[in-house]
């Protein structure tokens, strides 16, 4: 029995030192009662000179049974320094409270948490004080330890709880940013002790009454359904919350973008990898010296797909980490905002205690909509201060505007800046992913920077280009010498850029017959720019004289769309006729899929969402006036308009 109890006590600690960590593990450890009593003493004497005395005594009890029961309980545990995980987080407790609540009682403006701060230290002392009583009838019954049963079990219960209540409480009052969102949150946060405390209490009724086995069990029972209970209710009041700020940030979908760029590599995790082993990408991953990276190249260079690749990596060392992909003329990826209502989102996902906080700011502050750039600084500020170590990563910050971009760049170099101070505990990485230009180049021109170079990406092209050409030797039948050619030949004029390998493996799979595959690459070679690969493409769309006014209407919409459009909705829209004053899904929709009418200059998603296979893409199209962006604006106004005056939305309708 002994060796099981035992067993018992060593895993509970061994629970307790994981959630702790191993800095604060380390401290505890060193802990010692005589270092406790100090700081006790000192506490005492400061709220005696600012007669703010807070019944200190309260925990004598607890502290005095403890020191005289440790060297039984050490042997009975067959362990030794288990009380420094008493001592330690108690002195840790008791010093972050006081320190805090004289922090702000000095400052005029934080009165108010003051007082909130003090109550949360007299409800600690108040907690020790229910375990000191609880202690006062097991140190009664310390004779009996060898013999009964139901003593093991409740001192094994007792500890278990006394571990418990510190486990909670240091999850809370070691937060970097505890004090800033303490209002808010306290409240609700200190709901957990409540079934710990009616434990502690129930400990000292099964002393006092001399329970029975079964007694003491049912007790037990009675703890885990009350815990359970509350955290039921604590679930359901948070998924309310979650909702009612989910639709207050109206956030892009960032899940749905890196599910998409990881499912596009090749090999799903060989294709970029190389940025892993690059020692400026090392170097920053470490954070110490360098926390901040740029990470640049030609447009079409694969940059999204690195920054895919970083971010998977980061999310798989299972740290903090949270992204965003800004895309141009993207209402929800383009703007300072869309970037502040995801990364709040993504950082609320993984630290769900922080939803009080947001929601009481949301409803003080926020309004209806997110739409407050100083609101939004201010929530990043706690929120990503309070996770303690964060890793960021953005890709194409150069496809907003340059109001916007400056914003970005600003905030993210302002938290770096901050973190330099000796005095700041934040730790906060970030990777920017993007082209060179002339305000990201200004803003970023002292931070390192790893540009890519065709030597960085020839073996992912290769890769890439010689899988493809796999596939197209088995279309079309071909020998390995004529394979080993094209992917000799479209090695030669990718020039480092992976996207214009992939505009010409397509178009090359995309040929009717072999014939024309030759005659593809013997008449009209490689093209080795970009703007040559999407004028070949588009010549092909446009050969085709049934489809063609389609194909131009979907590249116009995808264009001139203020967010990603889903399939469905292309669909749906086409089966709207103003003139007839109707919808016809059946009849209207198109047989053929965006691939059909646009080829590959169209990609779509898991999700059934649509997009130009670049941005790069976009520019050509307005570029060479196949596109006029105000008769495509007007006309997407005019249905979007037209059918909301259709019969069927006339409200005076029965």
């Amino acid at each position: 029995m002994e060796t099981e109890t035992s067993a018992c006590f060593q895993q509970a600690l061994n629970s307790f030192k994981t959630q702790s960590g191993p800095g604060l593990v380390a401290e505890f450890e060193m802990t010692s009662l005589t270092d406790l009593k100090s700081s006790i003493a000192k506490i005492q004497t400061k709220q005696a000179t600012e007669r703010r005395m807070q019944n200190m005594r309260r925990i004598s009890s607890f502290i005095g049974i403890m020191e005289r029961y440790g060297e039984v309980i050490e042997v009975f545990l067959n362990t030794t320094n288990i009380l420094a995980f008493v001592w330690g987080p108690m002195k840790f407790l008791l010093q972050v409270l006081f320190n805090s609540n004289h922090q702000a009682f000095m400052i005029a403006e934080m009165l108010q948490v003051a007082s909130s701060v003090s109550e949360a230290f007299n409800e600690l002392l108040e907690t020790y004080k229910i375990i000191g009583e609880g202690l006062e009838l097991l140190e009664r019954c310390i004779g009996l330890i060898d013999g009964k049963t139901l003593v093991q079990r409740a001192v094994e219960s007792m500890f278990h709880d006394i571990f418990a209540f510190h486990e909670i409480a240091l999850a809370y009052f070691r937060k970097p940013m505890w004090k800033q969102v303490f209002q808010a949150t306290w409240s609700t946060y200190k709901a957990r002790f409540g079934p710990v405390v009616e434990s502690f209490k129930r400990h000292k009724q099964v002393f006092e009454d001399r329970l029975t086995f079964v007694q003491l069990e049912d007790i037990r029972s009675k703890v885990i359904t009350a815990s359970e209970e509350l955290e039921k209710l604590r679930n359901k009041e948070k998924l309310g919350q979650l909702r009612e700020i989910q639709n207050w940030l109206n956030s892009a979908d960032v899940a749905s973008d890196q599910h998409a760029f990881t499912s596009a590599r090749i090999g799903k995790t060989q294709t970029g990898s190389w940025i892993l082993h690059h020692q400026q990408y090392c170097s920053w991953k470490k954070g110490s010296t360098q926390p901040l990276l740029w990470v640049n190249g030609i447009p079409g260079a694969g940059k999204t797909i690195l920054a895919s690749t970083i971010i998977e990596y980061c999310l798989n060392s299972h740290e903090s980490t949270i992204w965003f992909y800004f895309r141009n003329g993207d209402a929800q990826r383009n703007s300072f905002l869309c970037f502040a209502a995801s990364l709040i989102s993504q950082t609320l996902a993984r630290d769900t205690d922080l939803l009080p906080y947001v929601y009481e700011e949301m409803c003080r502050k926020g309004k209806q909509s997110f739409s407050s750039e100083k609101l939004a600084k201010e929530l990043l500020d706690v929120m990503i201060k309070n996770t303690g170590y964060t890793c960021i990563i953005l890709d194409g910050v150069d496809e907003c505007g340059k109001v916007e971009r400056k914003k970005i760049l600003e905030w993210i170099l302002q938290i770096i800046d901050h973190q330099r101070n000796p005095q700041s505990s934040d730790s906060i990485i970030c990777a920017i992913v993007s082209q060179k230009d002339s305000i990201t180049s200004k803003a970023l021109r002292h931070i390192p920077s790893l540009e890519i170079t065709s030597k960085d990406t020839r073996d992912d092209i290769f890769a890439y280009v010689s899988s493809r050409c796999s596939d197209i030797q088995n279309k079309f039948q071909l020998d390995d010498e004529d394979t080993k050619a094209i992917v000799e030949l479209v090695m030669g004029k990718a020039g480092g850029m992976f996207l214009l390998a992939k505009l010409a493996m397509n178009n090359l799979y995309c040929q009717v017959s072999a014939s024309s595959l030759f005659n593809e690459l013997k008449t009209k070679d490689i093209p080795s720019q970009l703007d040559q690969a999407y004028d070949r493409i588009l010549n092909n769309i446009l050969e085709d004289h049934g489809s063609r006014s389609y194909a131009i209407q979907l590249l116009g919409w995808l264009v001139c769309a203020k967010r990603q459009l889903k399939w469905r909705e292309i669909q749906g829209a086409v089966s709207v006729d103003l003139e007839a004053e109707d919808v016809d899904l059946r009849n209207r929709q198109w047989i053929l899929d965006s691939k059909d009418l646009c080829d590959s200059l169209v990609e779509m998603r898991t999700d059934g969402s649509l997009e130009l296979v670049h941005g790069t893409a976009k520019l050509f199209l307005i570029r060479t006036n196949l596109i006029d962006i105000r008769h495509v604006e007007l006309s997407m106004a005019s249905l979007c308009v037209g059918y909301l005056a259709l019969p069927g939305f006339d409200m005076s309708l029965s």
